[in-house]
């Protein structure tokens, strides 16, 4: 902010109306694009993945056809975004289509994610990559079928943390309709105890 102040104590000694005019157009403009999201992933906090050159084995466990997400679109210490397609490799998949309580798992493995960074973050990319015992408190589905191909988009929240254990609201869309929502509780053991 100082800095900001003395460019601009220095633009109005010159009492130059171009200098003025411009400075206030450059600083509209970085407030603009702030707030519509050009620097996004500049914002602390919550970052594109691809910014920190992490994939999604370095987050999750899963593996082969249990990985279900494909992208990673946000993510923070509380919440993450991903993207996955629909694929005949995946669980519940009848023929034609997949059934809905996939979601589940893809709202799991989403809240994974964040939890993995928040991992990655406290004690490196190479520390233990444990999985988490869930418990599903609600589940609802507005479809009642996944199509092939289909794009899911999925937030998941960590709306309650107390050590090893997080209450996780999650949201399922395909394009703009919500395909489902599911509320789970997860607790991970510590490696002592078992």
């Amino acid at each position: 902010m100082h800095r900001l102040q003395l460019i601009f104590k220095s633009l109005v000694s010159l009492q130059s109306c171009y200098f003025i005019v411009l400075f206030q157009f450059i600083i509209i403009e970085l407030i603009i694009q702030c707030f519509f999201g050009v620097f996004r992933g500049k914002i602390p906090g919550r970052q594109p993945m691809k910014q920190f050159n992490l994939s999604l084995e370095d987050l999750l466990p899963h593996r082969d056809r249990m990985l279900l997400v494909d992208e990673i679109l946000e993510v923070d210490d509380k919440m993450a975004i991903t993207r996955a397609t629909v694929s005949d490799q995946w669980p519940l998949f009848d023929g034609q289509a997949v059934g809905p309580l996939v979601l589940i798992e893809l709202v799991a493995q989403t809240a994974g994610v964040s939890n993995g960074w928040v991992r990655i973050q406290q004690r490196g990319r190479d520390s233990e990559k444990k999985g988490w015992l869930v418990g599903i408190k609600q589940a609802r589905f507005f479809v009642d079928a996944l199509f092939l191909n289909q794009r899911i988009i999925t937030r998941a929240e960590n709306h309650f943390a107390y050590e090893n254990f997080r209450h996780i609201q999650g949201t399922a869309r395909i394009g703009p309709d919500v395909v489902g929502e599911v509320e789970l509780q997860v607790i991970q053991t510590d490696s002592k105890g078992g």
